[in-house]
């Protein structure tokens, strides 16, 4: 299957279902004319936008090209000139010779390389796939067609570009903090088509190359396609021999036509296939934030811990605390009003697995972007205001409602035991469905006071976040065991501790008598 001439890709357009060419889906994505992406799981969609915007990008630098609005046969010669052989064994997809590089698959030595050295790896596309995980939580392992070339498609971009470290011999790759990291992407999407997006990000990629050039150990004519490239399985490349664009490969695999069916081959490895240890994962890419935080010479990229992107992450991002913001993030020069999505997604990284697939849209309305994309003393202002918002909600829990649950679950006594460690899940399974609530409110809030005052805005939101406490501790009280005979003492004494907690803290929240009740 030649992905460069026959159709492969399932698509939905503007007049129903086709099947195209990766030449003919660039140029349906330039007009426009892509609806969706048909066979994409969830977790495999970003890193499939970024392969065809890197590869876009490629094929218009080297072309002298900055519109990515191009028809197909462009992206089929430039793909061919990017690919540099003499026939489309890069483009095909089961190719019989482990001599010529395949689609996502680097070629090795010789064919008794090939035979010593690789081994069966998986027979469905997504036992190939980056999710490694201990609960299979994500999706059911093993489930999809073994014989649908498509399906093995995305599993070899998401598995080449998207894989950590996963035991000896398995390692990750360059675009990311060390091999338990994970990669994020990161952007602003003012237009949700996959064109639109498309479009969008390929311009920016465009306008970042000069200073990814100038910012790191880049080659204007590096290698770019990895795939294309024999590997020993023991050497390593190193970014002054790379592309700023360059797509990249982290394992030995060979999808292999066994007696009918598919099957992946694949082998062990000495070494990395990119060494950039020493980067952290600070390698110019334009969807990562680089953090910005530790005293570090050298600044990491952003790594997403298993607890996902929690509203105070989003909020470092959008404000650049402790973050410098991905280009992808930047807001677009000269863009009038209207929303846009503040778009966060990565399969976030373990020890030899993974930590789930986390993914967050923030919609920015028209008042709120224009002060969050320039710095200004509003903008200054409302990152405060966002502090203080969390703040208050991460104490209003660990103060207020946490010890009124404990109080409620040991049946209201005078003294509060808060290391019993039979009460300690109760208390946090409150506590998330606490965080929860005041997470899905949050931004809407923030954008909202940008019509209030500071002291409008921050009474707002404790009254908020006092209900949301006081909503869960109710709830809890239906549903938590309780020592029986103490029920209503402990109910009375848990409310009190919570409620009588926030009001001494927060006495703005206190109701006031509308009149003098003498008159």
């Amino acid at each position: 299957m030649n992905i460069l001439e026959e159709p492969f890709f399932s698509v939905i357009t503007g007049t129903g279902g086709a099947r195209l060419s990766l030449p003919g889906l660039l140029a349906a994505l330039g007009k426009d004319d892509v609806r969706s992406i048909v066979r994409l799981r969830r977790h495999q969609a970003d890193a499939f936008h970024v392969f065809l915007c890197y590869l876009a990008g490629l094929c218009l630098a080297r072309e002298g090209q900055p519109n990515p609005v191009q028809p197909e046969e462009f992206w089929l010669q430039a793909m061919r000139r990017l690919s540099g052989g003499n026939d489309d064994s890069a483009w095909t997809m089961v190719v019989e010779d482990p001599e010529k590089p395949a689609f996502m698959q680097p070629p090795v030595v010789s064919k008794k390389f090939f035979e010593d050295n690789f081994k069966p790896k998986a027979a469905t596309p997504d036992g190939l796939d980056t999710l490694i995980t201990s609960k299979n939580h994500d999706m059911k392992i093993a489930m999809a067609k073994a014989d649908e070339l498509e399906l093995w498609a995305m599993a070899l971009i998401s598995m080449q570009t998207m894989s950590p470290y996963s035991g000896r011999y398995n390692y990750g790759i360059a675009r990311m903090n060390s091999g338990s990291g994970s990669r994020p992407f990161v952007s602003l999407i003012y237009n949700s088509s996959p064109g639109a997006r498309w479009r969008r990000d390929c311009a920016k990629l465009i306008e970042a190359r000069p200073q990814i050039l100038k910012s790191h150990p880049y080659k204007d004519d590096g290698h770019a396609l990895l795939w294309t490239l024999e590997w020993d399985l023991k050497s390593s490349l190193s970014l002054d021999s790379l592309d700023p664009f360059f797509i990249e490969i982290s394992r030995a695999v060979r999808i292999v036509d066994a007696n009918g069916s598919i099957l992946a081959m694949g082998a062990p490895t000495d070494s990395v296939r990119i060494e950039a240890k020493e980067f952290k994962g600070h390698v110019g890419d334009p969807w990562i934030p680089v953090k910005t935080k530790n005293t570090d010479e050298v600044r990491s990229a952003l790594t997403v811990s298993e607890s996902g992107f929690t509203a105070r992450l989003l909020r470092d991002l959008i404000f650049q605390e402790g973050y410098e913001q991905s280009f992808m993030s930047r807001p677009d020069k000269g863009r009038g009003g209207g929303d846009c999505l503040f778009h966060a997604s990565v399969l976030a990284g373990g020890n030899c697995k993974t930590n789930g697939f986390h993914e967050a849209r923030i919609m920015i309305p028209p008042k709120a972007a224009g002060i969050v994309s320039h710095d200004s003393s509003k903008k200054n202002e409302l990152a405060e205001l966002s502090k203080k918002g969390i703040e208050y909600a991460g104490q209003i829990q660990n103060r207020f409602l946490k010890m009124a649950i404990l109080s409620l679950l040991e049946g209201g006594p005078e003294r509060i035991d808060i290391n019993k460690r039979e009460a300690s899940s109760w208390r946090d399974k409150a506590a998330e469905s606490y965080s929860r609530r005041w997470e899905d409110e949050y931004f809407p809030w923030l954008w909202d006071s940008v019509d209030k005052t500071h002291d409008e805005a921050e009474l707002d939101w404790l009254k908020r976040l006092k209900q949301f406490a006081l909503d869960v501790l109710h709830e809890a009280m239906d549903s938590l065991p309780k020592r029986s005979g103490m029920g209503y003492r402990a109910k009375v004494r848990a409310e009190g501790l919570l409620m009588g907690g926030i009001f001494k803290n927060y006495p703005q929240l206190k109701e006031r008598p509308d009149a003098d009740s003498s008159n």
